[in-house]
């Protein structure tokens, strides 16, 4: 017949006998809770700094709509912008500007 680990062998008088292996699960388990914490708090703070470095990795955005609102009311004035040829993103934030503050564009985005 199986006991389960912690089962009772026999009680002797006023003792009580437990397995070996019971006990020396009840010496371990404070031990293995204490690593499966720290492991779950590790897991969660790497989850994030991963998040962090992900969201660093991605290409800035404009959002377009809150541009254009800071925008109203400001005086006007023409810009020349610049930007190293080579970088890729620089250029995409440059026409991502020039396109919003192009007629066309802006007034297609406000009857949305």
């Amino acid at each position: 017949m199986l006991r389960p680990a912690g089962a009772i062998i026999g009680v002797i008088g006023e003792g009580v006998y437990v397995s070996e292996r019971a006990t020396k699960l009840a010496i371990e388990q404070p031990a293995t809770a204490k690593a499966q914490e720290e492991t779950a708090k590790a897991q969660s703070e790497l989850a994030k700094h991963l998040e962090n470095v992900a969201l660093r990795q991605r290409s800035r955005e404009l959002d377009g709509k809150l541009f254009v609102k800071l925008l109203e009311g400001k005086p006007k004035a023409r810009v020349e912008m610049r930007y190293n040829k080579d970088d890729s993103e620089a250029w995409w934030l440059a026409n991502t500007i020039y396109l919003w503050l192009g007629k066309g564009l802006r007034q297609q985005w406000k009857r949305a």
